[in-house]
């Protein structure tokens, strides 16, 4: 079965090639969930996402996870792929993540969604393929060694300044845009919204004004968003006192 076949398992099979998609056994044996589809389409689609799986060249990932494919559809029938890479360790189970391709509803062709960020937006998105492997070759050590990424603060902490600032409820997806920073596209104007985030006014990022930040969840954010007022220090203060007492 293929949860019991690693990411370095799967490059053999894939390379070893001869591969007859129309087989119910070799769906299972790359990861394929979905069988109403043609032996053509799922062929095609496994060469779209095999990008992805092959150029996976950490060993952590490649003995550690297995290789799961879903051709899936959005609500309004439009159909995207999806690979997932999950841990073959039960206790890992938190570190399982996705890559989608050419879903309508993501702002870039690959969306690379994680555990630890959630499922309301993706940790990292782009248009390039080799970006998205850059950047799983980055966190590798973080999953591997059990680091506690600091994007987990900062969106946490930006989620709380648009609730509070920007008047946003319920559920809504924020987004990373680079180096501690993030953005989320309000539902009382329909407009993108940026927030810089940083845990050391000393090393905030570039265009970081600190006197217009405010401190949230242990955090500084700023937004240099022009169509909301700017928080007051009275308000910084307040914030800063609430944290002390939590």
């Amino acid at each position: 079965m293929n949860e019991h076949r690693s990411v370095r398992q799967w490059q053999e099979l894939y390379r070893a090639g001869g591969l007859d998609y129309s087989d119910y056994s070799t769906r299972e044996r790359l990861g394929w969930r979905s069988w109403e589809y043609p032996a053509k389409t799922l062929a095609d689609r496994t060469k779209q996402l095999s990008q992805v799986v092959m150029g996976i060249t950490s060993p952590y990932i490649l003995d550690n996870f297995c290789v799961s494919f879903r051709r899936l559809p959005t609500r309004f029938r439009k159909l995207y792929d999806e690979v997932g890479f999950c841990a073959l360790r039960e206790e890992d189970d938190d570190k399982t993540f996705l890559v989608t391709l050419n879903n309508p509803h993501h702002r870039r062709k690959w969306s690379l969604f994680t555990g630890r960020y959630g499922e309301d937006a993706p940790e990292f998105d782009c248009w390039d393929v080799r970006e998205l492997l850059e950047y799983i070759v980055q966190i590798s050590p973080e999953l591997e060694r059990n680091i506690k990424s600091p994007i987990v603060a900062e969106k946490r902490a930006a989620s709380a300044y648009a609730r509070i600032f920007h008047g946003e409820s319920g559920e809504f997806a924020i987004y990373r845009d680079g180096d501690r920073r993030y953005s989320f596209r309000a539902r009382r104007d329909g407009r993108e919204h940026i927030m810089m985030v940083a845990s050391d006014l000393k090393d905030a990022p570039p265009g970081f004004l600190p006197e217009q930040a405010v401190f949230i969840r242990g955090q500084y954010v700023y937004s240099p968003d022009p169509r909301f007022p700017i928080p007051q220090k009275t308000e910084n203060k307040s914030f800063k006192r609430k944290e002390i007492e939590r």
